[in-house]
């Protein structure tokens, strides 16, 4: 799970989780990810949204146009995303995997 401080003084909430396909154990696994707007001047989360880009131990960083950047994740995982307008989508992936990443955005943008 990690937070992350969005415009207007609202929280994201990315949470990972490992989901059955149709409950069957003998399945291969999905990884999911979810996402939960938190306001903290009323108490009250957002609508959930999802993906299917696994971000258990991700590497966040927070891009200077209000967009959240997700890189990384479980041991396999070499997915990127971004967060905007109440959405993940998938970006170019990195080059290798990389589980436990870390990420910070430069002035450079």
């Amino acid at each position: 799970m990690s937070l992350s401080s969005l415009p207007a003084n609202l929280i994201i909430s990315e949470l990972s989780y490992t989901q059955l396909v149709d409950g069957d154990p003998s399945d291969t696994p999905r990884e999911n990810t979810h996402g939960v707007i938190y306001d903290p001047t009323d108490n009250s989360f957002g609508d959930r949204t999802n993906s299917s880009h696994d971000m258990f131990c991700s590497g966040v960083s927070m891009l200077d146009d209000g967009r959240v950047f997700i890189a990384g994740g479980g041991k396999t995982v070499s997915s990127t995303s971004l967060f905007s307008n109440g959405a993940f989508s998938e970006i170019e992936s990195l080059t290798q995997t990389c589980c436990y990443p870390s990420s910070t955005t430069l002035a450079s943008g």
